[in-house]
């Protein structure tokens, strides 16, 4: 039973923000601009684009962003799902297994890293090939 004056949670606003309110939001903000682009910009963009331009920097790029992102998902659903006493029975300490989840970890996330990294620089040199000359005149 809860006293008077107690608090509910010892946790700072920053905290709650971060941890509580900011996932709902980005949840919210997800599902929103789906609706918003289902009924207002249903064919906005188009398969007209610099893919074709930027095909060298897709080739590197894509592949390493999914393969780093796979890691990094995976080696959650794994930490979660693999309970202590598997790997307690395959004799892994807990120090080795957190080597072993840190360094998967730092790999995944590097790879994603250079692969978002890739994917972004990529199209920069080549975006002006995809416009099509009349839209040069609707430029101020």
């Amino acid at each position: 039973m809860r006293m008077r004056g107690t608090p509910v949670s010892s946790q700072s606003p920053a905290d709650l923000f971060l941890y509580v309110a900011l996932p709902y939001l980005a949840l919210a903000s997800f599902a929103l601009g789906h609706v918003w682009r289902y009924r207002f910009d249903k064919f906005g963009w188009t398969s007209r684009s610099s893919e074709i331009y930027e095909k060298r920097w897709l080739e590197w790029g894509g592949p390493l962003f999914h393969y780093g992102a796979f890691m990094v998902i995976a080696g959650h659903v794994l930490g979660i799902v693999v309970p202590v006493r598997v790997t307690a029975a395959l004799g892994i300490s807990e120090s080795q297994y957190e080597i072993l989840a840190k360094s998967g970890g730092v790999t995944g996330l590097a790879l994603c890293a250079a692969g978002l990294f890739i994917l972004s620089c990529g199209g920069f040199e080549t975006v002006v090939f995809a416009v099509r000359p009349r839209a040069w005149t609707s430029l101020p």
